[in-house]
């Protein structure tokens, strides 16, 4: 083998390495309950959307509850009469939906 294939097997092997990486920190990271923090009494429900990135889900029988849901975890953000968040939990409830789901339910949202 010369040096110069030796190089490039180096190369490719690192950015294997770094993609693996890359997608086992993706898998696991969460942004839903990292931005949780963020929420704040008298948001709009658009601006609790822009904060976890992903669109809501309202419960039917109660539209001032609506749920963001995550890989590991659920926020369920209460709002009051004038559509302003009054109140929000964190819940360790993960999406039971495969990956597959999850990739194909984020492209209909955009």
């Amino acid at each position: 083998m010369t040096k110069k294939r030796f190089v490039y097997l180096c190369l490719l092997v690192v950015v294997i390495l770094s993609g693996v990486i890359l997608c086992a920190g993706y898998q696991s990271w969460c942004p839903i309950r990292h931005n949780y923090s963020r929420i704040r009494e008298g948001m709009t429900p658009a601006q609790v959307e822009e904060i976890l990135g992903a669109k809501s889900e309202s419960a039917p029988a109660f539209r001032s509850i609506r749920f963001w849901r995550g890989k590991d975890s659920t926020v369920a953000v209460f709002f009051d009469q004038n559509e302003r968040v009054r109140t929000w939990v964190l819940s360790d409830e993960p999406d039971e939906r495969s990956f597959l789901q999850r990739v194909l339910a984020f492209f209909k949202r955009s």
